[in-house]
Order: structure tokens, then C-alpha cells, then sequence
């Protein structure tokens, strides 16, 4: 099974030279995503779970030109059913929706999660995604995410990774002023 490190790396040199933004959920996503990417162009939740799809479809609704990446983990994904429903709805191009599947919250505890029993690439195609894939190995995601960034979304992709990982991870502590004036901050791309 995959490990959450090795996916964060893969989607990260994915996009290495491609006009994109990664947004990345609370907890040890993205801490990963801190420490892997540093603050370069990336919006790391911080204390808000569940509300990652929400805050990249704004992005993706007001920078059109830029992919805009959300990676939720499955507890996160779950929480916000009423933000998936609108991705479906506004159909935004641009965006492309990534879930990290270990089947628990594993940054609180590793409480189970009903991620298990629910078909969520079906979830999604059925409020409007036009895309949905699961992806269970390195070459399947490196296939399916090079496909996500030359597709129209709005594009879902579920990756199963391994409970586990790394715990000791930075937090995002300082908080650019890319995340007070992110507008601003994309003006240039």
C-alpha cells in the first residue's frame, strides 16, 4: 500500500514546472506538504478540516489560468459533502481534487473513518465531477494525475495510502501574506 510521503512526493514533482497550487488539509497532510514543498506558491490549512474543496474551488473559480490541487485526506473529504456538491455544480475547470484513503484520521488518533464502505468516485461523478479514479499504486497515480493536469475538471482522484507516516512534522506556524492577500499573490501568474 502506498505511504502518504511517497504520494505528496509524486504529486509535488508532478507539478514541479506547471503553473499550479497545491491546497492541502489540516493536520499531517499538511504539515507533509509544508515540509516537502516549502511555502512556494501553496496554501496550507491550518485548523480548518473539511474545508479544503471549499477553499480551492474559490481559487479555482478566480484564477481560471492555474490548476488549482486539493488534497484532502478521507475524514476531511467526508466533512464537507455540501463542498463537493458545489465543485459538481459550478464545474470548475481548473480543479482537481485529490483524497489521501487510509480509512481513519490518522493526525487525531486513528479513529475509523466510513470511507471504506462508500464508492466516493461514484460520490463525486453523481453531483458533477467529470472525472473519478482510484489509484492503488505509484503508476497508477503518475498516470492518472498526468491525465487530471491535462483534463477538464473538475477531476477526482482517491489514493489509498497506508495509516501510517511520519508524525514529527513542521507545523505552519507563520502564515504569509499569501494567505491574507491570495489574489495578490496570483496576480503575477
Amino acid at each position: 500500500m502506498l505511504k502518504r510521503r511517497e504520494v505528496l512526493k509524486t504529486i509535488f514533482r508532478k507539478i514541479k514546472n506547471k503553473k499550479a497550487i497545491v491546497i492541502s488539509t489540516t493536520g499531517l497532510i499538511g504539515r507533509e506538504c509544508v515540509e516537502l514543498a516549502g511555502y512556494n506558491q501553496h496554501f496550507y490549512m491550518a485548523g480548518s478540516m473539511g474545508l479544503t474543496s471549499s477553499i480551492g474551488l474559490g481559487i479555482a473559480a478566480s484564477k481560471s489560468n492555474v490548476k488549482v490541487i486539493a488534497i484532502d485526506g478521507d475524514g476531511s473529504f467526508l466533512m464537507n459533502l455540501g463542498g463537493i456538491c458545489a465543485i459538481g455544480s459550478q464545474k470548475p475547470k481548473n480543479f482537481i481534487h485529490i483524497v489521501l484513503d487510509n480509512g481513519c484520521y490518522y493526525s487525531t488518533g486513528g479513529m475509523k473513518t466510513y470511507s471504506k464502505g462508500i464508492k466516493l468516485e461514484k460520490v463525486v461523478k453523481l453531483v458533477g465531477y467529470r472525472k473519478a479514479f482510484a489509484c492503488k499504486n505509484v503508476k497508477e497515480l503518475e498516470e492518472k494525475l498526468e491525465s487530471a493536469l491535462k483534463t477538464m475538471g473538475p477531476v477526482f482522484l482517491r489514493v489509498y495510502i497506508a495509516p501510517q507516516g511520519k508524525r514529527k512534522l513542521p507545523r505552519p506556524h507563520t502564515l504569509r501574506p499569501f494567505h491574507f492577500n491570495l489574489k495578490k499573490e496570483l496576480e503575477g501568474w
